[in-house]
């Protein structure tokens, strides 16, 4: 994944469900349908947990849409 360094976030209650991440991805111009790459976790120097929402042009390797999102819904 092309996501900066990242880490697996405590087991705490998850605020946001997949589907409002890609509500939240439309939103920002996420094209869809499309496959995403969806993590959730903490960013390095970032103390709250977020979402990571990716789409590739897998053919030709490149990143299509790319964005962040705090777990808060």
């Amino acid at each position: 994944m092309a996501f900066g360094p990242f880490a697996l976030s405590t087991p705490t209650p998850i605020r946001c469900t997949i589907s409002q991440v890609w509500q939240r991805a439309i939103a920002a111009g996420a094209p869809h349908p499309s496959l995403a790459d969806i993590v959730l976790g903490l960013e390095v120097g970032h103390p709250t947990r977020a979402w990571k929402f990716e789409i590739k042009d897998r053919a030709k390797g490149t990143v299509v849409f790319t964005k962040t999102f705090a777990d808060d819904c």
